[in-house]
C-alpha cells in the first residue's frame, strides 16, 4: 500500500510541474485568461475523470 502512495504522490507531484510550466508560459501569451481556463477545465476533467475511474475500479 505504501508503494502505491509514493507512486500516486511522485505521479502528482510530476504533473503539477507541467502544469506549473504551462501556466507560466501562458502568462506570457496574448490572451492569457482564455489559455488559462482551457488549462484549468482540462485539469478539473482530468480530476474528475481519475476519481470516477477509481471509484468504478475499486
Amino acid at each position: 500500500m505504501f508503494n502505491a502512495l509514493i507512486i500516486v504522490w511522485r505521479e502528482s507531484l510530476e504533473a503539477m510541474l507541467v502544469i506549473g510550466v504551462l501556466m507560466a508560459w501562458i502568462t506570457r501569451q496574448p490572451e492569457p485568461q482564455v489559455l488559462k481556463r482551457g488549462v484549468v477545465m482540462g485539469v478539473a476533467a482530468g480530476v474528475a475523470l481519475a476519481l470516477l475511474l477509481g471509484f468504478c475500479t475499486y
